[in-house]
């Protein structure tokens, strides 16, 4: 029997898949999580601009309604992600296929997350309220008011995660290989997951389960930084409001970015957006190949604007006068000339493949 690497155990606990990792239920949860990961970058960066735009005149609003939107964020995609695992039966528990250690685990699984659960939350009481009044933790540590709203709390998730158990493992005995199969997708998120990717052609099976593979490994990391972040913040933001509402959103942006970067260089080292010309459709071959040029301009335009209406409350300006400030036109300026020589870069790498490939 192959040992599971640290990555399948991390796959299989977020996805809540239990039994071997097998080739179906990997590929359903790594399509939905190439999904939720896309929806929810684009969904953060918007977020970002906004946050950014307002941290200077309301950065207390921003401190609490920043981590608060990427909360909701972060729970509707989670919520999202785990209907359509439980609609596809991606979940059910079938205990035959447990290893005998998954087995040994299972017997009071529900029983050892309330205790967990609410040690966890106690502790979170205690520190929070201690921070927030400014006292020593250690004074609030037998209180018996949060002790007892944490085993509550306990009391009742155990509970909600024994019921959850139950029905999976009903689910996993009138599981069928007709009620697993996924329907057709629709349209819009299929030329989503091309734009994203940068495919152009048909979105066959290889390209899609690569795409997939990538996209529900990076959902993964994202869900778990912005969960800690949110954390931090939350506990950071009763004190420092000025200094979250100014960084945090450029923390999210930054990690953002250098996901998006290794994203992009899984993507090239798996040559998705190589494509023959046979294999375009007329709408896509009449489609000109992007110009770096152009692109540069449009990202500079886009960020000198940006940058107008983020210092629009703190210069004190008039909007036309804060668009054409030199600080906003050198940000606007730099971004333009890194976009157009990451597409340049792009390009350039694109044609040394189609070379190689030609030449071979």
């Amino acid at each position: 029997m192959k040992k599971e690497t640290f990555q399948d155990k991390l796959i299989k606990r977020f996805y809540g898949i239990a039994g071997p990792l097998d080739e179906f239920r990997k590929k359903e949860a790594f399509r939905l999580g190439n999904t939720c990961f896309i929806l929810l970058f684009w969904g953060t960066m918007a977020l970002n601009l906004l946050a950014l735009a307002l941290s200077k005149r309301y950065p207390e609003v921003v401190a609490y309604g920043y981590p608060t939107a990427l909360f909701l964020s972060t729970l509707s995609a989670s919520m999202y992600m785990t209907s359509k695992m439980r609609h596809n039966q991606v979940d059910s528990l079938d205990v035959e296929e447990l290893t005998s250690k998954e087995q040994k685990q299972l017997k009071g699984a529900s029983i050892k997350f309330a205790l967990y659960f609410t040690a966890v939350m106690y502790i979170w009481t205690v520190v929070f309220g201690a921070w927030m009044e400014g006292l020593n933790p250690l004074d609030h540590l037998f209180d018996l008011r949060k002790f007892l709203a944490a085993c509550l709390g306990g009391i009742f998730t155990g509970i909600a995660l024994e019921i959850m158990l139950r029905k999976r493992m009903k689910k996993a005995e009138n599981l069928t290989i007709s009620s697993a199969i996924s329907k057709e997708e629709p349209k819009w998120i299929k030329n989503m997951i091309k734009r994203f990717y940068g495919i152009r052609g048909p979105l066959d099976e290889y390209r899609r389960a690569e795409a997939d593979a990538i996209g529900g490994q990076a959902f993964i990391y994202y869900f778990y930084f912005l969960a800690l972040g949110n954390a931090i913040a939350y506990f950071l933001a009763y004190r420092y409001p000025l200094e979250v509402a100014t960084y945090y959103p450029m923390i999210i942006a930054l990690f953002s970015f250098i996901l998006l970067g290794i994203v992009n260089m899984q993507t090239l080292h798996a040559d998705l957006p190589q494509y023959d010309l046979d294999e375009l459709s007329p709408e896509e071959r009449q489609g000109r190949p992007l110009n770096p040029i152009l692109w540069g301009l449009g990202v500079a335009l886009l960020s000198s604007l940006f940058a107008g209406l983020a210092d629009l409350f703190s210069l004190q300006l008039p909007l036309l006068d804060s668009i054409f400030h030199i600080k906003s036109l050198l940000f606007g300026g730099m971004m333009g000339l890194f976009a157009s020589l990451a597409l340049s870069a792009i390009a350039y790498l694109q044609k040394l493949e189609a070379d190689t490939a030609k030449k071979k």
